[in-house]
């Protein structure tokens, strides 16, 4: 792991303590764009500079090459810029997924009190319309139930319990998927039998 993706890690255990520490992680993202950005700009820089000494005889054929790879450089620009807004929504989105964890264990915890109904329903009501507005920005709850078979891709094992080998026993915390790619895996104990 490269002292950068160190630095990242510890950024988000910072961020998933305190959201408000997302510029921990953010800025030093945003620094190796400006980087990449600056490295573009030269390249392009080179470009314009070998086309004004062209000229001579025989440099058509150069030319059109260089022409080829200056489209080449504004299209992997625009990908550059799509993957930076998603990164910047991936990020921006992930700390606000402790609000959504928050309101799962108050409903569970009122589903297990069976008080105040009144309160549990609008809890699932807000529950709903968070998740539904965070499917809109692309993400998805990993849910799995007791009984699921355990996937690693998808879920960490905090343990171990009684039960059939290889299955889910217990969900203590779901995980998130943006645009199908797993950014938080679901918390679960797994079964040891």
């Amino acid at each position: 792991m490269s002292q950068n993706q160190e630095v990242h890690l510890k950024g988000w255990q910072d961020v998933e303590e305190n959201p408000l520490n997302i510029g921990v992680v953010v800025e030093p993202l945003m620094q190796e764009i400006n980087d990449l950005r600056m490295s573009l700009n030269k390249i392009k820089d080179e470009i314009t500079r070998f086309e004004a000494f062209e000229g001579a005889k025989g440099v058509s054929h150069l030319s059109e090459k260089v022409h080829e790879f200056k489209s080449f450089l504004n299209s992997w620009k625009g990908e550059l810029e799509e993957i930076e807004k998603k990164k910047v929504k991936r990020d921006s989105v992930k700390p606000m997924l402790v609000v959504v964890d928050a309101l799962q264990r108050a409903e569970d915890y009122l589903k297990k009190t069976e008080k105040n109904k009144e309160v549990l329903s609008g809890i699932e009501d807000v529950t709903k319309l968070f998740e539904k507005q965070l499917a809109k920005l692309g993400f998805s709850s990993i849910t799995p139930k007791p009984g699921d078979l355990f996937d690693p891709n998808k879920h960490i094992a905090l343990g171990t319990a009684d039960g059939p080998k290889g299955k889910i026993i217990q969900v203590y915390q779901s995980g998130w998927e943006y645009e199908g790619k797993v950014i938080r895996a679901s918390e679960v104990s797994i079964g040891k039998n």
